[in-house]
């Protein structure tokens, strides 16, 4: 399965296994599923499968990565699109929300984020900052949805214990935000959002 294809059917879908990847990777065909040749010291272990022992990072993952990405991505798109003032109206608002506990104020703008912490306070209040940002209704609309359902993935991603309802709900979520993002975003990524 080629991992960078985000149109993949469900039933296409092949998951990424102890098994099968070492088996692209004895016959090279790597590539084709976009995978590096790299050791994996746990290979050697016959009743090992490290993908089954290690759990994902999810501040890593979700809040240094992906919402660092939205954030960036979001600037260069209203940059391209408006110059650089477009990012002091951000700055501002940012710096006008009222002081609340627990919230940390970007009154140096919204470019000074560079913990988890702060990503995840900016995915608390981004939303009122981008609501009618531009004069440009339908951007608005596209922009306030993805920070909207990035939220909602990200507080189900949250969550200690999941139904049924809750990984359908997620996966939607996912699939939508993902659409979403690369449709909006990928002319501002070098890789045009090929991430490995």
């Amino acid at each position: 399965m080629n991992l960078a294809n985000l149109k993949i059917s469900k039933s296409k879908l092949e998951f990424r296994t102890h098994q099968n990847k070492q088996n692209y990777l004895k016959n090279d065909e790597e590539k084709l599923v976009c995978i590096e040749s790299v050791q994996n010291y746990f290979w050697r272990f016959n009743n090992i499968n490290i993908y089954e022992a290690t759990v994902i990072d999810r501040m890593h993952h979700l809040d240094l990565g992906l919402y660092n990405h939205q954030i960036t991505f979001t600037c260069d798109l209203l940059k391209s699109k408006y110059g650089h003032l477009i990012l002091d109206k951000i700055d501002n608002r940012l710096a006008n929300i009222p002081r609340h506990s627990g919230l940390k104020i970007f009154k140096n703008g919204i470019q000074t984020a560079n913990t988890a912490n702060e990503y995840r306070n900016l995915m608390k209040i981004m939303i009122f900052v981008l609501d009618d940002l531009t004069e440009d209704n339908d951007l608005n609309k596209i922009l306030m949805k993805v920070y909207e359902d990035w939220n909602n993935m990200y507080l189900i991603s949250r969550y200690e214990e999941f139904s049924e309802k809750d990984l359908e709900n997620f996966e939607k979520l996912i699939r939508s935000w993902a659409k979403q993002f690369v449709n909006i975003f990928q002319e501002f990524s070098s890789s045009r959002l090929k991430f490995p």
